[in-house]
Parts: structure tokens; C-alpha cells; sequence
């Protein structure tokens, strides 16, 4: 596997329904074969070359290059906390952009608490409902099967860089009219991904 740029980010997905884990590459120690990493949540650390390479040789990735990256990414904030090549204002206004992410995913989870909480206090109708939660699975399940944009289920499914997996020739057409992610309003760029896993799942329900 070739050299992994300084600057690219790298998206990989221990689980093909889940939300995408993601890291920066900051630096490229050649004499002592290793990359610094930038996780959110903390320091960037150095990484053995080696194990980096054969993480992504085994996993399901898209990489991100630093061209593509937007500004205000939670990775490039959260690496100006940590440069010190950069002057104080920088790190406060990084500081201040990564508090502010972090207050409103207090405020979700606050939102999500209240909801949970009326739910315990709910009346017999709701629990019926909540009794019957397999069936809600299933819908649950066939929802994730279906993409974004069309709300049908996939054929040739892909995981663009925000994350999420559409239907090839939907989002083909939807970056065509814009660069803005349809689920998160995000801006991304036109890298798209397969996504094998979900592709043989769905294969799998017609057969």
C-alpha cells in the first residue's frame, strides 16, 4: 500500500449501519516509519507505519484529502488545539468552535433524556406500542436499506464522505446540483465508496 498523505482523513466503518470513525494524518515520520494521528477527544499520538498500513488494508475506509476538508472539520479543530506552531488566538477560537459542537450534542442528548422520561411516565397505549418493538426492528431494518435521497431500497449502495450511504446514481445527480451532504447539510466532496457489505445484505433479502 502506498504512502498516506500528511493532511488526509480517513473515515472507516466498524459497523456498515453505524456512523463512520474517523482520524486525521498529521505527520509522516519517515526515519522512524510513523504517522502522528488526530483523533477528537484528545492529543494526536504517534502510530506505527506498519500497523497503520495493515489497518487499512483490512477495513473498509475512505480517505478525505486535505483539499477537500472543510474548516471547521472537528479534526482540524481539534489538531490547532494541540499545534503549537500556531498563535493563541487560533487555539482559542478552535477551543471556543469545539465547546460550541459540544454543547449541542448536550443539548441532543438533553432533548433525547426529556423524550425517554415521558416515555417511562407514558400511558398503557404506549407501552402496548413499545411492547411490540420487533416489528418496529424490522421497519427499522428496511429503513436502513433504503436510500436517502430516492427512500428506496439500493442496488448499488455507497458511502459518501459524510458519512452515510446513498444509492450510486442519486447522489451522482445530487452532487451534480450541489456539494452540500442531503442528510447533514454538510459541505462534501464527490469521493464515494461501495459498500459491499450492505450491497451482499440487501442481494441477499431476494434470493
Amino acid at each position: 500500500m502506498s504512502e498516506v498523505l500528511t493532511g488526509t482523513k480517513i473515515m472507516h466503518w466498524p459497523d456498515f449501519a453505524g456512523p463512520a470513525q474517523e482520524f486525521l494524518v498529521v505527520e509522516h515520520d519517515r526515519i522512524g516509519m510513523r504517522y502522528l494521528i488526530q483523533r477528537v477527544g484528545g492529543p494526536p499520538k504517534w502510530e506505527d507505519a506498519k500497523h497503520l498500513r495493515a489497518f487499512l488494508r483490512a477495513n473498509q475506509h475512505l480517505k478525505v484529502a486535505a483539499a477537500d476538508l472543510d474548516a471547521t472539520d472537528p479534526l482540524l479543530l481539534e489538531r490547532s488545539r494541540y499545534d503549537t506552531g500556531s498563535n493563541n488566538q487560533a487555539r482559542k477560537a478552535a477551543k471556543a468552535a469545539v465547546k460550541g459542537i459540544q454543547s449541542h450534542v448536550d443539548a441532543d442528548q438533553r432533548a433525547s433524556d426529556a423524550e425517554d422520561d415521558e416515555e417511562d411516565d407514558s400511558p398503557p397505549t404506549k407501552r402496548v406500542r413499545r411492547a411490540c418493538a420487533p416489528a418496529a426492528t424490522v421497519c427499522l431494518q428496511e429503513k436502513s436499506l433504503e436510500c436517502p435521497i430516492t427512500h428506496e431500497i439500493m442496488t448499488d449502495p455507497v458511502v459518501a464522505e459524510d458519512g452515510h450511504t446513498y444509492e450510486r446514481s442519486a447522489l451522482v445527480t445530487w452532487l451534480n446540483l450541489s456539494s452540500i451532504s442531503p442528510v447533514i447539510g454538510n459541505h462534501m466532496g464527490r469521493t464515494m465508496l461501495p459498500n459491499r457489505t450492505l450491497k451482499s445484505i440487501i442481494a441477499s433479502r431476494g434470493s
